[in-house]
């Protein structure tokens, strides 16, 4: 069964969402440290290796955004809340 199939729709998604939205980005930072991303590699090829999203580099995460479309909104809200807070915290150009 494909991943997608087990992603909630409806009134739960709209519940999910709404609980998602109430999380601070300092706690949702937190929880990244434990959720699982499985990966194959930059070409897809390798033994699939299981990381935290916390551990994923910032073109990983924007990767996933851009490729995955089946992920369910606690994926996305984590990624984009470490983007956010990688981008903010890059070092000034000189």
């Amino acid at each position: 069964m494909h991943p997608a199939a087990y992603l909630p729709n409806g009134d739960k998604l709209a519940e999910i969402t709404k609980a998602i939205n109430t999380v601070s980005d300092d706690e949702v930072i937190e929880f990244s440290k434990k959720l699982k991303w499985g990966t194959y590699g930059p070409n897809g090829d390798q033994p699939v290796k299981i990381r935290y999203l916390y551990d994923l580099d910032t073109e990983h995460l924007e990767n996933i955004l851009v490729t995955q479309g089946h992920i369910g909104p606690i994926y996305i809200r984590t990624i984009l809340v470490l983007l956010k807070h990688r981008y903010i915290h890059l070092p000034a150009l000189t």
